[in-house]
């Protein structure tokens, strides 16, 4: 017959499967959590007693010395209100002497009923005896007719019978005092009792666990060095290294897991830079297509990505990662505000000379944003108008020549106008002279149109400015009433 052996806690926890890693662990833990536990319980049952205990003690020791205070303070007001045979001096308040022994009576009740130090009922007692005697001896005092007899009986035994009253009282205080302080070093021993309780049961479980976690960690930590290892491997982009599966268990597991990941990441980032490349190729072939040039700039405000026809411009201004002074200040603007930079009208264009010629760009400034809406960049296009510029000036000036031109010929039909109408060539029958004031007032009408056309001509090219002034509505509704009176009158309107 073989001998018996004992099998120790760590032979047990080695002779687990290998599937249970996660019971292995929670047995390791387990003697710390016992102890803990069985810690934690004592010192929650102990102070549960403990304060029980704290808070009757002390309240029944407070509650005796306010008592003796008020006690103390009834027998003062009982002094102060003595039924003495008044002879001019101030007359006794007996309704305060019978408030005072009523509270003094009152107090001692309970001092009697709630006796709970040693030595404390022998005071109390002594307490009622003297009590006893001050009430006899006042009402001998009251029953007396004469002063002088009054005092001595007070001299002889109302005075010595307060005095030790009082100090039995004090007694009483003290010793009650004396009994919470006691109470309060009880409490800080047995909390320090405690503590140290805590701390060595805190330590053996301590021990004990980083025991068995030590020879459990000897199974599981190579295991996690080599995943530990591939992992940074992985994070420096070396997708083909395979973690060695030694186990069954969930370590095992988690190698598996780990290999099929990184072959899964190095197959997608294969796939990923194919389409990366294919979408890079077709950005620059869209942008090569674009006639304008188009700037991509970074968050930091440098060009990442140009079209051919922007690398012409800047090969042109003599630029090589960034923008003409003027662009870069809007792009910077933007990528501070996150606002786009659209505008439309030719006065925001900016000029460079380019081969001895000037040209003039509409720049269009679009903030790039990601799916979490935080900026990235921004995308600079620059539409070439200097052919649009060039025929806008054309139209200005035509306009303005055109109106100039026709007001000399309608200057001399307002002066013919004018002339006939003061009848100085000959007198007018009544219809010629309605037609001439008709003529008159069309030809107004008309030089004002003219000399409205040049005004606008002149705002177009900047060399004239509005003069604001200030109207009265009235007036200004009036001018356009006179200005389109006769227009509805011929259209039938009233």
């Amino acid at each position: 017959m073989k001998p018996f052996r004992s099998i120790g806690f760590h032979s047990l926890l080695l002779a687990l499967p290998r599937s249970m890693l996660r019971t292995r662990l929670f047995l390791n833990l387990l003697p710390f959590v016992v102890i803990l536990l069985a810690v934690s319980l004592y010192a929650i049952v102990l102070f549960s007693r403990l304060a029980k205990n704290v808070e009757t003690t002390v309240t029944d020791n407070y509650r005796s010395i306010m008592a003796a205070e008020e006690m103390s303070l009834a027998l003062a007001g009982m002094d102060r209100e003595v039924p003495w045979i008044s002879a001019g001096e101030r007359a006794p308040d007996n309704k305060a002497f019978a408030e005072h022994r009523k509270q003094f009576e009152e107090n001692l009740a309970l001092q009697l009923k709630s006796i709970t130090l040693p030595g404390e009922g022998e005071l109390r007692r002594q307490l009622a005896t003297n009590y006893h005697a001050f009430q006899a001896a006042m009402t001998a005092l009251g029953s007396l007719e004469r002063a002088e007899d009054q005092h001595e009986v007070y001299d002889r035994e109302i005075a010595p019978s307060m005095a030790r009253m009082n100090g039995l009282l004090r007694q009483i205080r003290d010793l009650n005092h004396e009994a919470i302080l006691a109470t309060s070093q009880n409490v800080r021993n047995r909390t320090r009792e405690v503590t140290r309780l805590m701390i060595a049961g805190t330590l053996i479980a301590l021990v004990i666990s980083a025991y068995a976690c030590y020879q459990l960690g000897r199974s599981i930590l190579e295991p996690i060095q080599s995943l530990t290892r591939a992992t940074h491997e992985l994070g420096e982009g070396s997708l083909g290294q395979a973690v060695p599966v030694i186990a069954t268990d969930e370590l095992g597991e988690l190698a598996m897991a780990f290999n099929k990941m990184a072959a899964q990441l190095q197959e997608y980032r294969q796939s990923t830079t194919e389409k990366i490349v294919r979408l890079h190729r077709t950005m620059e072939t869209t942008l090569a297509s674009f006639p304008d040039p188009i700037f991509v700039l970074n968050k930091e405000g440098r060009i990442e990505l140009k079209n051919p026809a922007a690398s012409t411009l800047t090969s042109a201004l003599l630029l090589q990662s960034q923008l003409p002074a003027p662009l870069q200040a809007i792009a910077t603007k933007t990528l501070e505000s996150g606002e786009n930079y659209l505008p439309h009208s030719f006065n925001e264009v900016v000029s460079f000379r380019i081969n001895g010629s000037n040209k003039f760009f509409l720049p269009r400034i679009l903030a790039m944003r990601n799916k979490e809406d935080a900026l990235f960049g921004v995308a600079v296009v620059l539409y070439d108008v200097t052919r649009f510029r060039l025929l806008d000036a054309v139209k200005t000036n035509l306009v303005a020549t055109v109106s100039h031109e026709l007001k000399t010929p309608l200057t001399s039909v307002r002066m013919v106008l004018h002339i006939l109408l003061e009848k100085t060539v000959g007198a007018l029958t009544p219809k010629q002279n309605e037609l001439l004031v008709a003529a008159r007032d069309d030809a107004e009408r008309l030089l004002r149109i003219l000399n409205n056309l040049l005004d606008l001509a002149r705002l177009e090219e900047g060399s004239a400015g509005l003069q604001k002034e200030k109207v009265f509505p009235a007036e200004l509704a009036q001018s356009v009433i006179e200005e389109m009176k006769d227009k509805a009158v011929a259209n039938g309107l009233r």
